[in-house]
């Protein structure tokens, strides 16, 4: 039985590492607020450089698989929180492109009534629903997302004499 739905490319989580995980997602500032000569705050940043930072960890007996996991260290990552994305109908379309790839069988649509919505799958990213939202219903897509990250850092502590540990893993999206 697996202790966590996190899984890892590289590395892992041997029996007692991974019972009550806790995942943090945060975006990175990729750019800089500036104020406009009338006073409007203003965003600068290029669209391709949005990215998150993440920070995995837990407390139990023992620490993740980390041998051969090193600061700088790429892997894949089926992160623990999820995204949510509002569908938005633009020329009458019915399809979206998620933002990241999804986790397989992670993928939900619902409207805001927390109904489900009959969708297909056409590639890694892209989706298409098979029915149009009604008057004040709105469609929402909830989906674990895999993530390419690099290793920033991690820490590991244990507790000699209560049989206690835990892990701290900080990544950051390539």
């Amino acid at each position: 039985m697996e202790e966590t739905i996190i899984t890892l490319s590289r590395g892992g989580f041997p029996p007692f590492s991974a019972r009550g995980c806790k995942q943090t997602i945060e975006p990175i500032s990729a750019g800089e607020f500036r104020r406009t000569v009338q006073g409007e705050l203003k965003y600068l940043s290029i669209i391709g450089h949005r990215k998150y930072r993440s920070v995995i960890s837990c407390d139990d007996r023992a620490p993740f698989a980390h041998e051969k996991l090193w600061c700088g260290e790429k892997i894949g990552v089926d992160c623990l929180q999820p995204f949510y994305q509002r569908f938005v109908e633009e020329d009458g379309t019915l399809d979206m492109t998620l933002e990241r790839p999804p986790v397989d069988k992670t993928l939900r649509v619902m409207n805001n009534f927390n109904e489900k919505v009959p969708y297909k799958l056409i590639d890694a990213q892209k989706i298409i629903l098979e029915v149009k939202p009604r008057i004040g219903e709105y469609f929402y897509v909830r989906y674990r997302p895999h993530l390419k990250m690099r290793v920033i850092d991690f820490t590991l502590h244990t507790k000699e004499w209560d049989l206690e540990g835990g892990w701290k893993l900080e990544l950051e999206e390539v």
